[in-house]
């Protein structure tokens, strides 16, 4: 006979096990009852100390139905499959975010065959480290030939004046200088996939892109405990790479960047110190065009901070070494919007991970 509503009646375990045909054999303990339903309560009477070391469920529920589904019992049921239909959809959010959060981490990095958030983080700090020693270099170079500094240079700051610099703060000023001439040539062209078409005028042959993922992948592992030198006689692309990005920073020095009348030639000395650091600069930025481009499933984009933007901390970041000590800040100026003088190398987007770009402000070097 149907009936009308589902019963569901709540046995002590003991009642419930007799009932299915099986023995129970835990001693009968004291129960409260919360509403309809025992409960084992084993804070009462003294139980505590006859508490089993693994629990057993007290109670077993058991589905009273009559033979005949109702009405109610159809409602049930379609209850249940909405239910279940929420809770695969649930699901399905939870499996998207967690995917989309072991895509953005920024993991170890160790893994040689996979481009990472930190292995990019990884290779943009290396070639922060070779322009770095380049400009360095670079920066002796100068003096030896006497070579002046060109006022005002390529950014546009208009509340800088760089003239006004004396001593330390000159030197430091046209080292960050020089770093941010090396980092505007030696990155142009970086968003090309190939890097090397506008160079050697041909294109390498097609392939599906996870291929071509795995081919850079291997190249950055077979080239990256490399000399420059090696990689040169070994790898046209990087050859032709190299003549270009030396001819372009030449000319950028010369009719840019210095005055004076040794500026032709700077980069023409093989073998000499400014050389040797700007071929591990190339190797660097080569290492870095490799691993960006064979991120997956999207590659990492290059972003640009220009001159006179605002400073995002969120996108950009400075070296401690030449921010403003807090302690010289004016009173009332210590949340003041900043703005970047020029940038020593490009920040990375790569899904929700952010390699952020080097900039130096204009208080800094105030």
């Amino acid at each position: 006979m149907a009936i009308e509503e589902t019963q569901i009646r709540a046995l002590p375990a003991s009642s419930a096990f007799d009932t299915l045909g099986f023995h129970y054999n835990q001693p009968q303990q004291p129960s409260r009852n919360f509403g309809n339903q025992a409960a084992y309560d084993h804070g009462e009477g003294g139980t505590k100390a006859m508490e089993p070391i693994k629990k057993v469920k007290d109670f077993l529920y058991i589905v009273e139905v009559d033979e005949g589904p109702s009405e109610t019992h159809y409602q049930q049921l379609d209850d249940m499959k909405r239910r279940l239909l929420k809770a695969d959809q649930d699901n399905a959010v939870l499996r998207e975010k967690l995917r989309k959060f072991e895509q953005s981490r920024v993991d170890t990095g160790f893994y040689s065959n996979d481009a990472t958030p930190a292995l990019l983080q990884a290779r943009a700090d290396s070639v922060k480290q070779e322009i770095q020693q380049c400009a360095s270099s670079l920066f002796t170079l100068a003096e030896s030939r006497n070579l002046a500094l060109k006022y005002p240079f390529y950014f546009t700051t208009k509340t800088l004046n760089p003239t006004s610099f004396q001593g330390a703060k000159q030197m430091q000023f046209i080292t960050l200088v020089l770093q941010a001439s090396l980092s505007e040539v030696i990155f142009l062209a970086f968003e090309n996939a190939t890097y090397v078409f506008m160079f050697n005028g041909k294109m390498e042959p097609f392939d599906s892109p996870d291929i071509i993922k795995k081919r850079r992948m291997k190249m950055y592992n077979e080239i990256l405990h490399m000399e420059p030198q090696q990689i040169i006689a070994k790898n046209r692309d990087f050859e032709s790479f190299v003549a270009q990005k030396r001819l372009s920073v030449s000319k950028f020095l010369k009719f840019t960047v210095f005055t004076g009348s040794k500026t032709s030639g700077i980069l023409d000395s093989d073998g000499d110190q400014f050389d040797i650091k700007f071929l591990r600069l190339c190797k660097a930025v080569w290492l870095l065009h490799l691993v960006a481009f064979a991120c997956a499933p999207a590659s990492a984009e290059i972003f640009r901070v220009s001159p006179d933007s605002p400073y995002m901390p969120d996108y950009m970041k400075e070296n401690e070494d030449i921010q403003p000590r807090t302690d010289l800040v004016p009173k009332g100026q210590a949340n003041k919007q900043r703005f970047v003088a020029f940038m020593t190398v490009p920040g990375f987007t790569l899904i929700n991970s952010c390699i952020k770009a080097d900039v130096c402000c204009v208080d800094s070097l105030c």
